[in-house]
């Protein structure tokens, strides 16, 4: 059932899990009386605000007949905790919802009431998925349906959070979201209701082993010559492979990266990044022209890339050397803001400063699929590149 657990287990070296909180709703708990009972088979205890009495377990599961008459968030909701925050502790819950057009988040929480406030997932009445990173919503990002299971992750970081996904589509985990905003210190696990009905299986909340996603390419740019690794925040992985020089040169002065040379009026550089389907963010400061990511460079004649030329941010595709705009959209530049690209098979959003570019993107062209050579691209040599990070989009992806 808690099949994120066997991917825990493995990533901690089989070590035997440990929970704050765990609760599979194996016993039944009529209606007005799951505040204050135990979650079974523990540990923790249920914090619930219920006013019309709408949560109840039955069956193995927690059942949540709808929202208040007047509608308000988090009531009903039902709350653990509260924790310390500590890198790598794991949010999991299953949530089956009735239907796509009612509101509900799933997440982390300052207080054991209200809206979740720190990092959660929302599935909004559009039947949209969105990243909620301390009050702020990100652009909706994927669907969900009605009466489907969906298991939920939240990965705590020590500033922010990554969002993972598992059922309905996403026939293995996924994650959808990697953030770096709130660090508080003390946070509650929640489910919060607004208007919608849905069941639950399971409530848990891991501590040991400590998992983070690793990233498959990561460098923040102070080694001489190789990726270092310490490109995110955790510096747990994506180190040790080696830039290779597609078009032009580049160096690296003082942290940074910077082209040396150009080609053509170009220079880019990739790393072997293992997957072609990720989330890949880099950090910038424009001297001029145009910077960027190029993601699946097959050669000088086939490759996508995303960029920024201070005043538009744009996802390019070049095929058999033809350069086509694939979604484009003025944003205000802002010296080492994100520059984000999440590519999922032929699915692409591009994102600039936590902003979604445009719309939604298929590149779906047969050369563009496969390769798995991501890195940095610049048409002026005075741009420098402080961090850049790529995450596998399917977290089963073996990294070494």
């Amino acid at each position: 059932m808690i099949e994120i657990e066997k991917l825990l287990a493995l990533m901690g070296g089989g070590r035997q899990v440990r929970y704050l909180h765990r609760d599979a709703y194996s016993s039944n708990v009529s209606a007005g009386s799951v505040h204050n009972s135990a979650a079974v088979p523990g540990p923790g205890t249920r914090t619930v605000v219920d006013a019309e009495n709408k949560l109840s377990i039955s069956g193995g599961k927690l059942v949540c007949a709808g929202g208040k008459a007047s509608p308000a968030w988090a009531d009903p909701g039902l709350f653990a905790g509260p924790y310390t925050r500590r890198a790598g502790q794991v949010y999991l819950v299953e949530i089956t919802p009735s239907a796509t057009n009612q509101k509900q988040i799933f997440g982390i929480a300052s207080a054991a009431s209200g809206q979740p406030n720190r990092s959660a997932i929302y599935l909004n009445s559009d039947a949209l998925m969105y990243a909620l990173d301390a009050t702020t919503l990100s652009p909706g990002f994927e669907s969900y349906s009605g009466a489907t299971s969906y298991q939920f992750a939240i990965v705590l970081r020590a500033s922010g959070a990554f969002y993972l996904v598992k059922g309905g589509a996403f026939t293995d985990w996924n994650l959808l979201w990697a953030s770096s905003a709130d660090n508080a210190a003390a946070w509650y696990a929640s489910i919060a209701t607004y208007n919608g009905s849905w069941t639950s299986e399971y409530m848990n909340v891991i501590t040991r082993p400590l998992w983070l996603p690793r990233p498959v390419m990561s460098d923040g740019f102070g080694h001489a010559s190789v990726a270092d690794g310490q490109g995110h925040a955790e510096a747990n992985g994506g180190g040790g492979q080696s830039w290779v020089n597609r078009v032009g040169s580049w160096g690296r002065t003082g942290g940074s990266a910077q082209a040396a040379t150009l080609g053509s009026g170009l220079a880019v550089c990739t790393v072997e990044s293992l997957t072609a389907s990720v989330i890949m963010d880099i950090y910038a400061t424009r001297a001029g022209g145009a910077f960027g990511m190029v993601l699946r460079w097959v050669d000088a004649q086939n490759y996508i890339y995303a960029q920024h030329d201070g005043t538009t941010a744009s996802l390019h595709k070049v095929v058999a050397g033809t350069d086509t705009s694939v979604t484009s959209q003025a944003k205000a530049y802002s010296a080492g803001a994100q520059l984000r690209l999440i590519a999922n098979g032929p699915y692409f959003r591009l994102f600039y400063n936590n902003s979604l570019v445009g719309s939604a993107s298929v590149i779906a062209d047969a050369a563009l699929q496969t390769s798995t050579q991501h890195g940095l691209m610049t048409t002026d040599l005075g741009n420098t590149f402080n961090n850049i990070v790529a995450w596998p989009r399917t977290t089963y992806v073996p990294v070494v």
